[in-house]
């Protein structure tokens, strides 16, 4: 009989081996994002079977937040800054579209996945899955369903990225991300780290979503986009540490108690999050053409998928970044005030038969 003490010990132990061996392979075979790709599929694996996944330190989810915002910030200029704003009316208009579809889709939802009302509004709404959890909990709502389904949809997103790099983007995606301006030198690196940093903990204590990737993205872009700090690449195998933990995130959340606790809101769901996910591109792909923008980046920021995910695909994959990243900021923003409204004009109408 096996020791339990050592399974416990060899179940991390293998996760991190399986993760880093399948996301190593994908990177070599060309696959976009593939240490990303292979830790979510790895640990998702593993998470499935175990059970009982084991849980994965804030610490270092925080440092790979931090990381990555930091790369990100890096790249903003003033006239990224500029376009952003130019942006705005567009990206609060097409919030707006979208919120409109997934209220659409839930009630259709709630009816063939078995689920109550409010769990399927707060299950579809394009926001980030801790802050739709909470507020779906104010009304109720089941809490597991609408955590599996937001982990659900990004899940799909990230494994669909290679497919839209390969349709749309001419950028090599690789984890080496290259850049124009250099490896940034040891001094200046922990500049902007310690920047990123205290714009992480700062977001964390003002309770903002995604407090430790938007603080600190905030806050590195804010100095970096007035020329006070030396700006280029942080090192790749950061960027590939950054992949790898967010990866690892993600899989860990399908456990086995997940699965087979919500079967039927699972399986409508796939269906219905592929929709919202093709409704989405074919709004970016109308906004694409409009105004003669790249499909990648837009994609990349009107899909419903977690910024941190989405943000560090745009980077891999050559897009606008600081676009994708203001996409997602505004829309974690929105979403959060618009849920509460919506849902109680909702509730006051007559449930369909």
């Amino acid at each position: 009989m096996a020791n339990p003490t050592l399974s416990r010990a060899g179940m991390p132990l293998a996760t991190v081996v399986a993760t880093l061996s399948l996301g190593y392979w994908l990177d070599g075979v060309g696959v976009p994002l593939g240490w990303m790709l292979g830790a979510m599929l790895a640990s998702g694996a593993m998470a499935a079977v175990m059970g009982a996944p084991f849980p994965l330190p804030p610490a270092l989810q925080r440092a790979g937040l931090v990381v990555l915002s930091t790369s990100t910030g890096l790249t903003v200029t003033a006239a990224a800054v500029e376009t952003l704003w130019q942006w705005i009316p567009t990206i609060l208009a097409t919030i707006v579209v979208l919120v409109m579809i997934s209220t659409l889709a839930a009630m259709p939802y709630a009816k063939a996945a078995g689920v109550d009302r409010p769990t399927a509004f707060f299950s579809l709404l394009p926001g980030g899955v801790v802050e739709m959890a909470n507020l779906g909990q104010r009304y109720d709502a089941n809490q597991s369903v609408i955590s599996a389904l937001h982990a659900l949809r990004v899940g799909m997103i990230v494994l669909m990225l290679p497919a839209t790099a390969a349709l749309f983007s001419h950028a090599e995606a690789s984890s080496s991300i290259g850049s124009a301006a250099g490896m940034l030198g040891p001094g200046p690196l922990l500049i902007a780290l310690c920047i990123g940093s205290l714009g992480g903990a700062i977001g964390h204590l003002l309770k903002l979503p995604a407090a430790w990737l938007l603080g600190a993205l905030i806050a590195v872009a804010g100095v970096s986009s007035t020329g006070l700090i030396a700006t280029g690449s942080v090192p790749s195998i950061w960027i590939v540490a950054a992949q790898w933990l967010i990866g690892l995130s993600l899989g860990l959340r399908f456990t086995r108690q997940t699965i087979t606790a919500l079967p039927r809101a699972l399986i409508v769901g796939i269906p219905v999050q592929c929709a919202l996910v093709f409704a989405s591109a074919m709004v970016a792909l109308i906004l694409s053409r409009l105004f003669d923008a790249s499909p990648t980046t837009l994609i990349l920021s009107t899909a419903g998928g977690g910024m941190a995910e989405m943000t560090l695909a745009g980077k891999l994959l050559g897009a606008n970044v600081a676009l994708i990243a203001g996409f997602h900021t505004l829309r974690a923003v929105a979403v959060n005030l618009l849920a509460i409204p919506i849902w109680k004009w909702i509730s006051q109408q007559p449930a369909a038969t």
